[in-house]
Protein backbone atom coordinates (compact mmCIF):
# COMPACT_ATOMS: atom_id res chain seq x y z
CA UNK A 1 0.00 0.00 0.00
CA UNK A 2 3.12 2.71 1.04
CA UNK A 3 4.50 1.48 -2.70
CA UNK A 4 1.30 2.59 -4.43
CA UNK A 5 1.15 5.84 -2.61
CA UNK A 6 4.49 6.45 -3.58
CA UNK A 7 4.49 5.44 -7.22
CA UNK A 8 0.98 7.93 -6.95
CA UNK A 9 2.83 10.79 -5.44
CA UNK A 10 5.40 10.60 -8.11
CA UNK A 11 3.73 10.51 -10.60
CA UNK A 12 1.29 13.46 -9.50
CA UNK A 13 4.31 15.80 -9.08
CA UNK A 14 5.52 15.30 -12.77
CA UNK A 15 2.13 16.00 -13.97
CA UNK A 16 2.63 19.25 -11.52
CA UNK A 17 6.35 19.61 -12.39
CA UNK A 18 5.07 18.95 -16.58
CA UNK A 19 1.97 21.76 -16.43
CA UNK A 20 4.31 24.10 -14.57
CA UNK A 21 6.79 23.92 -17.59
CA UNK A 22 4.27 24.63 -20.25
CA UNK A 23 2.40 27.18 -18.65
CA UNK A 24 6.04 28.74 -18.06
CA UNK A 25 7.13 28.30 -21.49
CA UNK A 26 3.01 30.08 -23.02
CA UNK A 27 3.42 33.21 -20.36
CA UNK A 28 6.72 34.09 -22.06
CA UNK A 29 5.64 33.41 -25.34
CA UNK A 30 2.44 35.84 -24.84
CA UNK A 31 4.41 38.18 -23.13
CA UNK A 32 7.14 38.19 -26.46
CA UNK A 33 3.92 38.39 -28.89
CA UNK A 34 2.25 41.81 -26.83
CA UNK A 35 6.02 43.07 -27.31
CA UNK A 36 5.72 42.84 -30.88
CA UNK A 37 2.45 43.85 -31.26
CA UNK A 38 3.47 47.29 -29.65
CA UNK A 39 6.24 48.03 -32.27
CA UNK A 40 4.84 51.25 -34.04
CA UNK A 41 6.44 52.57 -37.35
CA UNK A 42 7.98 55.85 -37.88
CA UNK A 43 5.78 58.05 -39.97
CA UNK A 44 8.39 58.88 -43.09
CA UNK A 45 8.50 61.28 -45.88
CA UNK A 46 7.56 59.58 -48.92
CA UNK A 47 7.43 61.78 -52.83
CA UNK A 48 5.14 60.57 -55.32
CA UNK A 49 6.94 59.76 -58.61
CA UNK A 50 4.35 58.85 -60.48
CA UNK A 51 3.96 55.84 -62.92
CA UNK A 52 6.80 55.02 -65.97
CA UNK A 53 3.72 56.26 -68.56
CA UNK A 54 2.29 59.49 -66.60
CA UNK A 55 -1.19 58.49 -67.94
CA UNK A 56 -1.21 55.94 -65.34
CA UNK A 57 -0.33 58.45 -62.67
CA UNK A 58 -2.22 57.33 -59.46
CA UNK A 59 -1.50 59.23 -56.64
CA UNK A 60 -3.52 56.44 -54.40
CA UNK A 61 -1.11 53.67 -55.90
CA UNK A 62 1.85 53.05 -53.03
CA UNK A 63 4.24 51.65 -55.50
CA UNK A 64 4.25 55.11 -57.16
CA UNK A 65 6.17 56.76 -54.25
CA UNK A 66 9.35 56.60 -53.03
CA UNK A 67 11.87 58.13 -50.23
CA UNK A 68 13.45 60.05 -53.08
CA UNK A 69 11.59 63.22 -54.95
CA UNK A 70 12.46 63.11 -58.42
CA UNK A 71 10.49 66.41 -59.02
CA UNK A 72 10.59 69.76 -56.80
CA UNK A 73 6.96 70.62 -55.14
CA UNK A 74 5.87 73.67 -55.78
CA UNK A 75 2.14 75.40 -54.81
CA UNK A 76 0.44 74.27 -57.63
CA UNK A 77 -2.34 71.27 -56.10
CA UNK A 78 -2.64 69.72 -59.45
CA UNK A 79 -0.99 65.97 -57.63
CA UNK A 80 0.38 64.82 -54.30
CA UNK A 81 4.13 65.70 -54.17
CA UNK A 82 4.98 64.82 -50.68
CA UNK A 83 3.01 62.98 -48.16
CA UNK A 84 4.12 61.34 -44.35
CA UNK A 85 3.54 57.82 -43.50
CA UNK A 86 4.99 54.94 -42.21
CA UNK A 87 6.37 52.22 -44.64
CA UNK A 88 4.32 49.24 -45.81
CA UNK A 89 4.87 46.54 -43.26
CA UNK A 90 4.70 44.39 -45.73
CA UNK A 91 7.49 45.84 -47.94
CA UNK A 92 9.60 48.93 -46.22
CA UNK A 93 10.61 50.29 -49.53
CA UNK A 94 6.65 51.87 -50.34
CA UNK A 95 4.44 54.34 -47.82
CA UNK A 96 1.20 52.48 -46.08
CA UNK A 97 -1.14 53.70 -47.41
CA UNK A 98 -4.15 51.97 -45.28
CA UNK A 99 -2.23 53.10 -42.43
CA UNK A 100 -5.18 55.17 -40.23
CA UNK A 101 -3.76 58.52 -39.37
CA UNK A 102 -4.21 59.28 -35.25
CA UNK A 103 -6.32 62.55 -35.36
CA UNK A 104 -8.51 61.85 -38.00
CA UNK A 105 -11.45 60.29 -36.98
CA UNK A 106 -9.92 56.65 -38.20
CA UNK A 107 -8.90 58.42 -41.81
CA UNK A 108 -6.68 56.22 -43.75
CA UNK A 109 -3.45 58.11 -45.60
CA UNK A 110 -5.50 57.12 -48.85
CA UNK A 111 -8.72 59.13 -47.72
CA UNK A 112 -6.54 61.80 -46.58
CA UNK A 113 -4.73 61.61 -50.28
CA UNK A 114 -8.43 61.73 -51.85
CA UNK A 115 -9.59 64.63 -49.33
CA UNK A 116 -6.32 67.05 -50.22
CA UNK A 117 -6.84 66.40 -54.10
CA UNK A 118 -10.63 67.11 -53.82
CA UNK A 119 -9.78 70.13 -51.15
CA UNK A 120 -6.62 71.29 -52.64
CA UNK A 121 -5.46 71.76 -49.39
CA UNK A 122 -3.13 69.73 -47.43
CA UNK A 123 -4.04 67.96 -44.17
CA UNK A 124 -2.46 65.63 -41.36
CA UNK A 125 -0.37 63.11 -44.18
CA UNK A 126 -0.23 65.59 -47.51
CA UNK A 127 1.90 67.77 -47.02
CA UNK A 128 3.19 69.47 -50.51
CA UNK A 129 1.62 69.59 -54.30
CA UNK A 130 2.86 70.33 -57.20
CA UNK A 131 2.07 70.43 -60.84
CA UNK A 132 1.34 67.76 -62.80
Amino acid sequence: MLKNIKNYAMALAAIVIASGTYLSVRAHQLSEENTTAKVVLADQDWYFNGAPNPANNNPQDASQYSLFATQDCDTNPETICMLTAPADPSNSSIPDLNHVVPGTGGKTVKILISEALTSENTNQAVKAFRSE
